[in-house]
């Protein structure tokens, strides 16, 4: 006669076999779709096409390109034999204003090409990325230290201060490198994760490590979904991303705004100038042990940044004191430029006549004349004497 609780004991043991062989089955399963994803290449971050990272890219479209994306194009382009010149920035840079062969980055590869036909620019800078560029500089540095990068960097903006839009990158990069990364260093004590925007970053970004599911729905986004748009029925249809043209309107003059917008702008240019005046006033010793902490020396051979005045029109030049103060502060930084040894710096500003309104579509943003002169200006540099690439005289200049 069987013993009843020997058949309960059994039962058990085999509802135990059961549940453990299912979950080594899960396990086994997730273990394989992870392999698999880690499979799927780098979703689009650069587009040939527009000459710069894929303006897309936003919380409206839910496409955030990982970091992958950013190693991976300039390592194909050394794979080919080629230099790359990596640019970092915000929309400025980005070249918003211009579009096509008009974006500065465009002109800046032909007038380069000139000097070395194996010259390819890659445009990274985007919306308020300059908070950005130091976390992936110091990344793509030192896995490309062959590679040349081109920063800006603003007077009214430090690496301790992140735009919500790149957390998902600075996050990724922030697990990545930790405190290798001297952006990373000194970035988050200045700036501590406070919100739950920036702890879902994290979050994410360790099951983008894991996983590269960050791929996998950026692939979704890119072929199948994307744009809304109205076609000329009326109708409400989608636009994959693959199919999105480059949509910036080329500006080639500025249009003054109306008060209120003028008021507006005044105001912000205001808040520069006096971020501008308080980064300048510090004692230089101050300033210089801030730059040999975040590029230090051994990072400065391949690196230039470049400061960028905003629009002159906009100066309060009906207050002769605020005038000179605006071009004492930058003829001061341009005289401490050479005093930073070989950290490279280039300065255009309206304070001096280098930048006219006309260079400039809005307060900040430059018109394809005014895109023109910055590409000219960081010709002239990499190319003069010393520079990182042969002296060439591009034509129509």
């Amino acid at each position: 006669m069987t013993n009843p609780a020997s058949q309960a004991m059994g039962g058990q043991s085999r509802q135990t076999g059961w549940l453990r062989a299912a979950t080594a089955a899960m396990a086994l399963g997730t273990c394989a779709v992870i392999l698999l994803l880690r499979r799927v290449p780098p979703a689009p971050v650069f587009s040939p096409a527009l000459g710069r990272a894929t303006y897309w890219q936003s919380y409206e479209t839910s496409y955030f390109a990982s970091l992958r994306s950013y190693e991976e194009q300039v390592g194909r382009i050394l794979a080919e034999g080629n230099t790359p010149v990596v640019v970092f920035g915000d929309s400025t840079f980005r070249g918003t204003s211009a579009a096509g062969q008009d974006v500065w980055t465009r002109i800046l590869e032909r007038w380069l090409r000139e000097s070395d036909p194996r010259i390819r620019v890659v445009n990274y800078a985007q919306n308020a990325g300059d908070l950005m560029g130091p976390f992936l500089y110091h990344h793509l540095r030192r896995i490309y230290p062959q590679a040349y990068y081109v920063m800006q960097w603003h007077f009214s903006s430090e690496v301790g201060v992140r735009h919500p839009f790149h957390f998902w990158l600075t996050s990724e990069i922030a697990l990545r490198d930790g405190d290798t990364n001297p952006a990373v260093r000194i970035s988050y004590p200045i700036s501590p994760v406070k919100t739950e925007a920036e702890r879902s970053a994290f979050a994410l970004a360790a099951t983008n490590i894991a996983s590269n599911y960050l791929d996998v729905g950026n692939w979704v986004r890119y072929l199948w979904l994307g744009q809304v748009y109205c076609d000329s029925d009326r109708m409400v249809k989608l636009r994959p991303l693959r199919e999105v043209a480059d949509t910036e309107v080329p500006i080639l003059r500025f249009i003054p705004p109306d008060e209120k917008t003028e008021a507006y702008l005044a105001n912000l240019f205001s808040a520069h100038v006096e971020a501008q005046e308080r980064y300048v006033k510090r004692p230089f010793a101050d300033l210089a042990a801030y730059f040999a902490t975040i590029y230090p020396a051994e990072v400065r051979s391949h690196l230039i940044l470049v400061t960028l005045d905003y629009n002159p029109h906009f100066a309060p030049w009906s207050d002769p004191e605020k005038i000179r103060v605006w071009r004492a502060n930058w003829e001061k930084i341009r005289s401490e430029m050479p005093r930073m040894a070989d950290l490279q710096w280039i300065s255009l500003t309206g304070a001096d006549g280098g930048l006219s309104p006309d260079d400039f579509s809005d307060l900040g943003h430059l018109t394809v004349r005014g895109q023109a002169k910055l590409a000219s200006a960081v010709t002239d540099n990499l190319t003069a004497a010393g520079g990182w690439f042969p002296h060439a005289h591009p034509e129509n200049r």
